[in-house]
This record gives structure tokens, C-alpha cells and sequence, in this order.
């Protein structure tokens, strides 16, 4: 099984091979930071445990007066497996999961003020990610995105209009 994480750095690397940390840079320059639920510490467990699967390889490279960077790219087997999972996932999507309906489905244990300031509070930040997904995409069109980057932004600002 595929983790989410998994595929996320696979999909990263399947645009082109990148060293180290250029995946995570890449999410954070995305507004990818919010859901896949990747943290700086887990980013190379996670790609060591890709590369054990096979499905990428690494090799130090030397440029110019540079120390020497390891540099990821998809192997056949990596870019086949990812391909699967995309299909799979547009086939028949998992429902996304959120803490806020696990509080729903809870008794009420908060006095009604607590829960309408919480509640308000969940709107502001839903409306701060609004405004940065947003401008995050606004900046980035200016500069020239590819599509699937720019239908991202998208998706992301439709799900926070929903909320």
C-alpha cells in the first residue's frame, strides 16, 4: 500500500529528478504544507523508504565548487507505481477525513460559548488559508505555473470556500 506521502514525494520527483530537500521546498512553495501532512523530520524516512521500495534511485553529483548533493529521481518501477495510485485514487477517492467532523460527531463537552469561539475561530483560519492559497497562486501564475499546479491552487480554494 501507498502511503499519501508517498505520493506526494513520488509525484514530485516524476517532474524531474531532485536533490534532497528541493521536494519539500517544493511543497512549501505550493501550499502543500496544509494536508499531506509531511514534516521536515519525516521527509527522509520517507524517502528512504521509497528507495528501498525500489521506486527511486539516488547518486551523489558534484557541481562546481558545490559539496556533493544527493540527487533523487523515479525509476520505471516508481513512476509505474505512481501512475497506479493516481488512477486508483481518481477512480474511487477516499473521502477526506478532518478532526473537525470527528468533533461533530462527539457529544457536546464545551460550553456553547467555547464551541461558537472555536467555531469562529475555524472560520478565520479558513479564510487565512483562503487569502494565502490565494495570493500563493496569483504570485505564481504571474511567474508561469504548469497547469496541475495552477488546477491545485484551485481545488484548494474551493475547498476552503466550502467550509
Amino acid at each position: 500500500m501507498t502511503t499519501n506521502n508517498e505520493i506526494v514525494i513520488l509525484g514530485l520527483l516524476a517532474e524531474e529528478p531532485k536533490h534532497g530537500y528541493q521536494p519539500e521546498q517544493d511543497m512549501g512553495q505550493r501550499g502543500m504544507h496544509n494536508w499531506p501532512g509531511i514534516r521536515f523530520s519525516s521527509f527522509y524516512y520517507i524517502l528512504n523508504k521509497i528507495e528501498k521500495k525500489g521506486w527511486l534511485t539516488s547518486k551523489e553529483i558534484s557541481s562546481g565548487e558545490r559539496p556533493m548533493r544527493k540527487v533523487n529521481q523515479l525509476t520505471p518501477e516508481g513512476k509505474k507505481s505512481l501512475a497506479e495510485e493516481v488512477y486508483k485514487r481518481l477512480v474511487n477517492p477516499n473521502p477526506r477525513s478532518s478532526d473537525f467532523e470527528l468533533v461533530l460527531a462527539n457529544p457536546p463537552i464545551l460550553s456553547t460559548d467555547d464551541y461558537l469561539f472555536a467555531l469562529q475561530t475555524y472560520c478565520d483560519n479558513l479564510k487565512e488559508r483562503l487569502q494565502y492559497t490565494q495570493s500563493k497562486r496569483d504570485a505564481d501564475s504571474e511567474a508561469g505555473i504548469q497547469d496541475h499546479i495552477e488546477i491545485l491552487f484551485d481545488h484548494s480554494a474551493i475547498i476552503y470556500n466550502q467550509n
